[in-house]
């Protein structure tokens, strides 16, 4: 009965939540209108094309990175072909805007690596997995943005816990890519409420060293992105070293917050509100939800293009096969 409750009010608690986080947006600038106001925005074409250069570059990275992490938990025998993979993980990125999809924004994936021929066990751990390399590679970009320029602000009152919470952020990222396991298996126990079992250790040493430059590099190819559309609306941007590190972790700790979020579908709106949230201590608030609404804009476009040509590439070499092979 939960569960078809749910199912029947999805949607309108989709609409309604990212309504809500317009609506927070939407009072934050009537607080701050003088500010808003007088802030002059541009826009540079030659700042926008490199931003969106690095989105693409963002967007079939993480699928490489993806496939990479596939290949290292399948089995050897497994036969599953790069354009498939790429198709799978392309495909999930614009399903995860439809309404119908699933709370929490990885079940689309799973379902079409299962298609191409992967298991539901391997898909979930695949994605999972990705998950957590993904978080602490922006928790990382968010502990040296911290180390360059404080950030107290964020405890308020509680000031005095910042060194606390400055320790946990490095136990955080370290565990990310140390014991991604024991990560996974905590978080399920969370979910199930059981009691975690002995971690079955699937990636070696080699591998999460290897993980985490990887999805370190595709996190701040995405922050750097988004710092180029920064430069492109508001050319008076402090090019202060500390500002700029804070603006490349905060836009890919709001993608993770985003994905985890529910209701919101593709992570829209939840992903802007969290990087309005963690940049404006640093920028006015104008020219960053201007570049967070263009940031959304053109990864859309990007997915969109990025998919359509891996499904038209599909098609033509299904039909390259010859019948009954």
């Amino acid at each position: 009965v939960v569960r078809q409750l749910l199912r029947a009010l999805r949607l309108p608690l989709q609409i309604g939540f990212v309504l809500l986080l317009l609506a927070f947006l939407g009072r934050a600038a009537y607080l701050r209108w003088d500010d808003v106001r007088q802030i002059q925005v541009s826009a540079h074409p030659a700042w926008i094309t490199l931003g969106t250069l690095l989105t693409i570059i963002f967007t079939l990275g993480l699928s490489l990175n993806w496939q990479w992490l596939v290949r290292r938990l399948s089995p050897h025998e497994t036969d599953l072909s790069s354009l498939g993979l790429h198709h799978t993980f392309l495909t999930s990125f614009v399903t995860r805007y439809l309404p119908a999809g699933t709370f929490v924004n990885i079940g689309g994936k799973v379902e079409l690596l299962r298609r191409q021929g992967g298991s539901r066990s391997l898909a979930w751990e695949s994605v999972v997995y990705e998950i957590v390399f993904l978080m602490g590679g922006g928790l990382f970009l968010a502990w040296v943005a911290f180390l360059a320029e404080p950030a107290p602000w964020l405890l308020g009152q509680w000031e005095s816990l910042y060194p606390v919470m400055m320790a946990g952020l490095t136990v955080a990222w370290i565990l990310c890519f140390a014991a991604p396991d024991r990560v996974l298996l905590w978080s399920w126990s969370v979910l199930r409420r059981k009691a975690p079992a002995a971690p079955s250790a699937r990636l070696r040493v080699f591998d999460r060293l290897t993980a985490f430059v990887l999805y370190t590099l595709v996190n701040l190819v995405q922050g750097l992105a988004v710092l180029f559309m920064l430069f492109a609306v508001y050319p008076d941007m402090p090019r202060q070293v500390p500002v700029m590190l804070h603006v490349i972790a905060a836009y890919p700790i709001g993608r993770l917050v985003g994905q985890a979020a529910p209701f919101a579908p593709g992570g829209i709106g939840v992903r802007e509100a969290t990087f309005v949230f963690l940049a404006t201590p640093w920028l006015p608030l104008k020219p960053v939800l201007i570049a967070a609404t263009l940031m959304r804009l053109i990864s859309i476009l990007v997915e969109i293009l990025s998919a359509s040509v891996v499904v038209g590439l599909a098609r033509w070499d299904s039909r390259r096969v010859p019948q009954g092979e």
